[in-house]
């Protein structure tokens, strides 16, 4: 483990935890996934003729620049989805199970 401003940083199955030390904070733990290079190829943009288009996993387009899924059906709202938030890090989860499948 590493130390780093007061903060633990720990590595489990790909997932880094970042979590105070403090007593008092120790309720609030932050989870945040790192994306494989694998993952980072498969749903990663491509771009055509200068055109970048965006990979889509469960009906939810892939942004990794800003870190978002994001779903647009007719007659909805737009649904956002940060990969920080705990429906987002269910979804990098399965989107990496899904790729460890593939290949």
């Amino acid at each position: 483990m590493q130390v780093i401003r007061g903060q633990e940083k720990a590595w489990t199955g790909g997932i880094k935890r970042w979590g105070a030390k403090a007593p008092h904070q120790e309720k609030e733990v932050k989870i945040m996934m790192n994306i494989c290079a694998l993952c980072q190829k498969v749903y990663g943009p491509e771009e055509l003729n200068g055109v970048r288009r965006l990979k889509v996993f469960e009906r939810y387009t892939i942004d990794l620049r800003l870190k978002q899924f994001r779903k647009a059906e007719i007659g909805q709202e737009l649904e956002f989805i940060e990969f920080d938030s705990k429906e987002g890090q269910e979804l990098l989860r399965k989107m990496h199970e899904a790729v460890l499948i593939k290949f």
